[in-house]
């Protein structure tokens, strides 16, 4: 059963080969925000909650041999 939807959208700038940060926004909407099935909220659908600015980092794992 969906009960949510999340759209994450924002940026990733890579600071050397290996780690990067991340700047986007984070957008939550119940899962009747998307009528049509199509898995995305609707045109027009406003999220019940929303998170910006948010600032994080990543690093690049190693493949192991």
């Amino acid at each position: 059963q969906i009960v949510a939807i999340v759209v994450v959208h924002g940026t990733w700038k890579f600071t050397d080969r290996d780690h990067a940060v991340l700047n986007y926004t984070f957008d939550d909407y119940l899962a009747t925000a998307d009528a049509d099935g199509d898995g995305m909220p609707d045109p027009g659908a406003k999220p019940v909650f929303t998170a910006t600015d948010v600032i994080d980092t990543a690093q690049r794992v190693p493949i192991l041999p």
